[in-house]
């Protein structure tokens, strides 16, 4: 099986408006984790998405939505993203025990995208 998009942040300068947003124009039930970051799950099968409250000089180019893409090793994928010509970003990090590590890549023509897994 392909490695699938599971979940997708989308930058906001203002949290509690992008939850009333979304909310309102999609019936979304946007949970907000503190003044950094909201989340809305679809479910099992779905992609989630979170809006990430984004700084100048994050790792990821501002105003732009990151794709995460779920992997079974972080380190084995990113081995083969830079094999096919891709970028390392930013490396494996753990997120938390309950949710997981991430690393960012960019890909040969400079999109950025992220790696998720439980491992």
């Amino acid at each position: 099986m392909a490695d699938p998009i599971v979940y997708i942040e989308l930058p906001s300068a203002d949290l509690a408006g992008s939850r009333d947003f979304y909310a309102e124009a999609f019936g979304w039930t946007v949970r907000l984790h503190g003044e950094e970051y909201a989340e809305y799950e679809a479910g099992e099968q779905a992609v989630s998405v979170g809006f990430n409250r984004v700084a100048p000089g994050e790792d990821r180019p501002e105003g732009k939505p990151l794709p995460y893409i779920k992997v079974e090793d972080i380190d084995a994928k990113l081995a083969q993203v830079v094999a096919a010509g891709g970028t390392v970003i930013k490396p494996k990090t753990l997120i938390s025990e309950q949710y997981g590590s991430y690393a960012l890549f960019a890909d040969p023509s400079g999109s950025v995208l992220g790696l998720w897994s439980m491992a």
